[in-house]
């Protein structure tokens, strides 16, 4: 009968108690191999994966028991347990080279999934931006051909009409007058001739500065050129950011180009726009871009389309506004809203307070008005008021042109300071009667400096 070793025999001993135990029965062999590979399953295992020595003293123990069959055994379950333990090592090379093929391949689908959603991102900003830019090219075309359809309906000038000489009638002439000190009228025109001959085709330029001529001619029909009864620089000055009117006064006593010394409002009688711009660059040295003429009455259509200006007016004003505006009394000084008729009335009083001096300055202020108004007309008052002034326009503003002012102005020039100023300036005239006619004898450098420090900021 084999002797057993009891249970936990070898949980009590260590490695060196079992291999220097006296147990000599070959006996026991068997009981001994079951004990111990029963026992010591999981520790053999996992000292020979650490490489340990369990094994090892297991191969001792037949010295101890002299048993052939326990050395057999144990050999087999070396050779046995080796396998295995190199079986494990191997699927836990496989099993970790699985998992960072699996991380990796993680990784790589990770990375293209964002690919797909930044393309994906891509493609559907393109699509909105390629939808806006269609939108804005299809409403950038609805513009240009309303814009087209308006200004289609003034006058343009190309340059290539000719101009006949208008007889007018001056009612301005007393014959009756008698003229100035022949030495005044004669140092007045001794300056004229000294400032042609003092670089007078040299003109003021700037990139940065655009000078539009707003003319307003008195004439009853289209017809008649007449004079020119209003004459206003518009100057963009993009530097400073203003927008400079400069009143030049009709009285002012210049050089006519072919024409001789005259009151500067006969040059549009005498040769149209060409010839007004022409006189003021010859007198000025200003370097006019281009111009707008209308006939003043039009403005009596344009105040009404956009339900009249409001302007501030005194007893006398009033009364010679009342005058000519029967049917549309204003009962005394105030401010008031003033219709087209009213409103025209108002810019022509001339026999008033400080003569053409004021009378300039209420034309700026009827001018101001209306852009003020129609800077926050709507749509339908823009309208009415293109339909209403645009026949009535003649200007060598081309299309293109024309239509890159009107964006800017939207854009920035609506923004920018509206400065008013006049010539000639204060303190720079000499009230003369020459032929019988009231004129402006001008200091003409004093007055270019003037020019020169409001329109180009110098």
């Amino acid at each position: 009968m084999d002797t057993q070793i009891p249970t936990g025999f070898f949980m009590k001993n260590t490695q060196s108690e079992l291999l220097h135990s006296n147990i000599k029965n070959p006996a026991l062999s068997l009981s001994v191999q079951d004990c111990f590979f029963e026992r010591f399953h999981g520790s053999i295992f996992e000292e020979n994966n650490k490489g340990g020595g369990i094994l090892d003293a297991i191969l001792d123990v037949h010295f101890h028991f002299r048993g052939k069959n326990v050395i057999n055994i144990v050999k087999k379950r070396r050779i046995y347990y080796n396998k295995k333990i190199f079986e494990t090592k191997q699927r836990r090379k496989e099993f970790g080279k699985m998992s960072q093929e699996q991380e990796t391949t993680k990784q790589e689908e990770k990375k293209k999934k964002k690919k797909k959603e930044k393309a994906d991102g891509k493609i559907i900003a393109l699509r909105v931006f390629l939808i806006i830019l269609i939108v804005l090219v299809i409403l950038a075309i609805v513009f240009v051909i309303i814009f087209h359809s308006f200004y289609s309906k003034l006058n343009y000038d190309d340059g290539k009409g000719t101009y006949i000489t208008t007889e007018f009638e001056d009612d301005s002439i007393d014959p009756n007058a008698t003229d100035s000190d022949a030495s005044a009228i004669a140092s007045v025109e001794d300056d004229i001739k000294k400032n042609m001959e003092d670089g007078g085709s040299e003109l003021m330029f700037s990139g940065d500065v655009y000078n539009i001529l707003l003319i307003g001619n008195d004439s009853r029909d289209k017809n008649t050129l007449g004079r020119s009864d209003s004459m206003i620089l518009v100057s963009i000055n993009k530097r400073t950011e203003q927008i400079i009117m400069t009143s030049i006064m009709r009285d002012s006593y210049v050089y006519i180009p072919g024409y001789g010394n005259s009151r500067i409002n006969a040059a549009y009688a005498y040769g149209g726009p060409d010839l007004l711009m022409d006189t003021i660059e010859t007198n000025f040295k200003i370097k006019i871009d281009k111009y707008v003429g209308v006939n003043f009455f039009s403005f009596v259509d344009v105040i009404d389309a956009i339900d009249g200006v409001q302007i501030t007016v005194d007893g006398n004003e009033a009364a010679l506004i009342n005058q000519e505006n029967a049917g549309n009394q204003l009962p005394g000084a105030g401010t008031y809203t003033l219709t087209g008729a009213q409103a025209l009335t108002y810019s022509r009083i001339r026999h008033y307070g400080n003569s053409d001096y004021q009378r300039t300055e209420r034309q700026r202020t009827v001018l101001q008005e209306i852009f003020n108004e129609m800077g926050s007309a709507s749509l339908g008052e823009l309208k009415d008021v293109l339909n209403a002034v645009l026949p009535e326009v003649t200007t060598d503003i081309k299309e293109s042109e024309m239509l890159s002012l009107m964006v800017d102005f939207v854009r920035k020039y609506k923004d920018f300071e509206i400065v008013q100023c006049r010539v000639p300036d204060d303190g720079t005239i000499t009230d003369l009667v020459i032929n019988g006619a009231m004129v402006l004898g001008i200091d003409l450098p004093a007055n270019i400096d003037y020019m020169k420090k409001n329109i180009y900021g110098e």
